[in-house]
């Protein structure tokens, strides 16, 4: 490409170098724009924000806790998945207690007061489901002792025909000795 100047004529590579300077033009103002640019401040964005081992201990304890209660916004999620305004003011009021003292329970018994039972994720299970899936194990239990008893049994010889013992050696055709001593068996004459 040529340009033409105010007096008609063209000048070859007067493009090319026109190009040029506007492209390292262009880069001068990116790297001042970069370094004129406040650097962001590491620690500022960071969540949760760095903090000591007792904080740790505390967070940690606040997420063991959390895991067990439904966000109340969020009936499908626990309070430790979910981040509503809700949910974190609850992370924080776990965080609170925590350092005011209070054990797992208070804390729960607290939230429950606050929020109504449905706030538990995992009730606590109620005696009788409990017995009635330990009666359930104990009642498969006996159904499968019943069947392996009966199974090893089977495998034995029985010696009952027609409500008389057999004799050993017997083929099954012959009756026992009846009352009068007879056999039922008729000899061959």
């Amino acid at each position: 490409m040529k340009i033409a100047s105010a007096s008609g004529t063209t000048r070859p590579g007067r493009t090319v170098k026109a190009l040029a300077a506007t492209l390292i033009s262009l880069a001068f103002i990116v790297v001042a724009v970069t370094f004129a640019w406040p650097a962001p401040d590491p620690k500022a964005g960071q969540w949760p924000p760095p903090m000591s081992a007792e904080e740790m201990d505390l967070q940690r304890r606040v997420n063991e806790i959390a895991k067990g209660l439904k966000a109340p916004c969020c009936p499908n999620l626990t309070v430790a998945q979910h981040d509503s305004p809700t949910t974190l003011a609850m992370k924080r009021e776990m965080h609170d207690m925590l350092k005011e003292g209070k054990s797992r329970d208070e804390i729960i018994a607290a939230l429950k007061a606050k929020y109504g039972e449905s706030i538990v994720a995992a009730p606590a299970i109620a005696p009788w489901l409990l017995y009635t899936i330990l009666g359930s194990i104990a009642g498969l239990g006996v159904v499968l002792l019943v069947a392996w008893w009966m199974l090893r049994h089977e495998s034995e010889p029985h010696h009952l025909d027609e409500g008389h013992w057999m004799e050993e050696g017997a083929t099954g055709t012959e009756k026992a000795p009846g009352p009068e001593g007879d056999t039922g068996v008729k000899k061959a004459s």
